[in-house]
């Protein structure tokens, strides 16, 4: 009977690290492609982003193939995304794995460029009807 309950233990601790959110993914709401948006209140860099790219990029292709979804300090989705420390940092997460980062906000061109070569490198898109770095179609 004793040596059935820490076996009983380790049972129960792995299915609790198999079934917590952010265990050892990060968890996402369809489980498949997004571009998590490390923010802060406090971030003028975010504020610009958002003012220069935020309300284009749902709207852009790759914004609809690769939805955007804000964390802030604290979050679960963060729990599996290591190495944060600047705000905004932009991390492709496919199928619960990292597959890549922007770190700052540069400008508008600079991350639509480096978003295009992202996407190509994690083979998340093929092409897009625009050069990398025009920015959202119109």
């Amino acid at each position: 009977m004793t040596n059935r309950i820490p076996l009983l233990g380790f049972l129960v601790a792995a299915l609790v690290l198999i079934l917590a959110p952010g265990s050892a993914r990060a968890q996402t709401s369809t489980g498949s492609t997004m571009l998590l948006m490390y923010d802060a209140p406090d971030c003028s860099w975010c504020r610009k982003w958002d003012r220069e790219v935020g309300g284009a990029y749902a709207n852009s292709e790759e914004g609809r193939k690769v939805p955007l979804v804000r964390a802030y300090r604290g979050d679960k989705r963060l729990a599996a995304v290591r190495g944060l420390a600047y705000t905004p940092t932009f991390v492709l997460i496919v199928n619960g794995v990292e597959r890549g980062r922007i770190v700052g906000y540069k400008g508008a061109d600079f991350f639509w460029g480096e978003l295009g070569q992202l996407l190509q490198r994690a083979s998340v898109a093929s092409t897009f009807d625009r050069a990398s770095t025009a920015g959202p179609a119109s």
